[in-house]
């Protein structure tokens, strides 16, 4: 009886503690754009860049932007302060698994698709990463705490 008292409170500690994956929402964070790949004309390369990653690429020619994502209750808000232009949508989590949320997304009458996880470097470190796919496009976010 003892036995079987374990097992079952080591089941339930164990399903507790696998359904707080650490899996980013994307309401936690302010995301910073860090890239724009993608277009025909590029074939996935780089379209745009952050003022921090723009050190580590070679073009020249990519323009550098800065942008801002904001998500609350179903509304998604872009915030790009390069050029003063603010994009709004809403969105939505259509799936769910143990280490990504997949949301549908749709900003000024796009739709696209949209995940959030956790990324793991090397050395083990990780780190929260949001990725919009809209247009043909990809747009890969870092993460900021909210305050």
């Amino acid at each position: 009886m003892k036995k079987s008292a374990f097992i079952l409170s080591f089941m339930i500690f164990f399903l507790c503690a696998c359904g707080n994956t650490g899996i980013p929402k994307i309401e936690e964070y302010i995301w910073s754009l860090e890239s724009v790949q993608g277009g025909d004309e590029k074939n996935g390369g780089y379209v745009a860049c952050s003022p921090e990653m723009s050190n580590n690429i070679q073009d020249l020619s990519i323009p550098i932007i800065e942008i801002e994502c904001k998500a609350q209750d179903g509304v998604i808000t872009l915030n790009d302060k390069t050029n003063n232009k603010t994009y709004s949508g809403s969105y939505k989590i259509k799936s769910k698994d143990l280490k990504s949320i997949t949301y549908e997304i749709t900003i000024n009458s796009k739709q696209g698709l949209a995940v959030s996880a956790m990324t793991e470097y090397y050395d083990g470190s990780q780190t929260p990463t949001f990725i919009i796919s809209i247009d043909g496009y990809a747009l890969n976010f870092y993460s900021r705490e909210l305050q």
